[in-house]
């Protein structure tokens, strides 16, 4: 499914279980975050909760890899209202954001399981 390929590892997971789209018993859940340093700087990667009725697993992304989502699923489905995505918030500290951004991200993701063109297209 679109929804689940561009948080790559998600797809990959529903592929190989031989899921085309997502099932009714199908959520998932923005269940943490956690600042890193890298060779570029601090960074924060948000923790996914997924469950398909069959299996749970956990997936880390980056605020980047949400947007990215967000911006294929416009151009995908540019006839939808898509929910909102959280800003990026430049003078607060990196676990400030972080905290916030769970929550946001979160409802953002949640929104987007409202809508069934967008839960279950599959590429």
């Amino acid at each position: 499914a679109l929804f689940l390929a561009c948080f790559g590892c998600l797809g990959r997971h529903m592929e190989a279980e031989g899921v085309s789209g997502c099932t009714p018993a199908f959520s998932v859940s923005v269940v943490g975050a956690s600042t890193r340093k890298g060779p570029r700087g601090v960074y924060t990667v948000y923790f996914l909760a997924a469950r398909d009725g069959r299996g749970e697993w956990t997936v880390e992304r980056r605020y980047s890899q949400f947007r990215d989502l967000h911006g294929a699923l416009t151009q995908k489905f540019p006839q939808l209202a898509l929910p909102k995505f959280p800003s990026k918030s430049l003078l607060k500290s990196a676990s400030q954001r972080a905290t916030e951004r769970v929550q946001s991200l979160e409802d953002f993701l949640q929104g987007l399981l409202l809508f069934y063109d967008v839960s279950l297209h599959v590429m």
